[in-house]
């Protein structure tokens, strides 16, 4: 659905997050006792809780982003459809007042306008698209490269051998907390 007739952003209700809003290193450092090492089980106990508490904090706030995004969507695309028509009708009689000097009606919390398009073409079936252009547009058919690097670390494994542009990194220790 176009969303070209509409401008997105509401005045009201629209939190923006700015670097203002980023606690800064002082700010956190005032969450964590002022003498804080890692000295014995308790208080190693006590850091993996707070990094899990985050890691899982991150993860309820991509969520919740997530579903307020679906449900904005949701709103901006049911107001389209039930006034979406209204609206382009009111600003094209309001451009027409104009006499056609303006393609734009300027408002408080946005603009609504009309835009000429170029033509331009739509593929609606790529498949059928991808066979067709093989016979006719051959150039238009673009075939990607990319390297599988499970058939790599296969041969690898059994030949030993390493090719141009790859290195070999040793095993390690890799330091997690979940």
């Amino acid at each position: 659905m176009t969303h070209d007739l509409i401008n997105e952003e509401s005045a009201e209700n629209t939190a923006i997050a700015t670097m203002d809003d980023v606690p800064s290193e002082a700010e956190l450092a005032a969450l964590v006792p002022e003498r804080f090492s890692v000295k014995d089980e308790s208080s190693a106990d006590w850091l993996v809780r707070k990094v899990v508490e985050a890691e899982a904090h991150i993860r309820r706030v991509k969520e919740q982003a997530e579903r307020e995004i679906r449900r904005t969507e949701r709103e901006r695309d049911f107001l389209l459809l039930r006034f979406g028509g209204d609206l382009q009708r009111w600003v094209k009689k309001q451009l027409q007042k104009d006499k056609g000097r303006r393609k734009s009606v300027l408002f408080l919390s946005g603009t609504a306008g009309f835009r000429q398009l170029a033509v331009k073409l739509v593929v609606e079936d790529e498949p059928a698209v991808i066979r067709w252009a093989k016979k006719h547009c051959r150039k238009a058919v673009v075939v990607v490269e990319r390297l599988s690097k499970t058939v790599l670390n296969e041969h690898f494994e059994s030949t030993g051998e390493l090719g141009d542009g790859i290195r070999l990194e040793p095993a390690q220790e890799r330091f997690y907390i979940k």
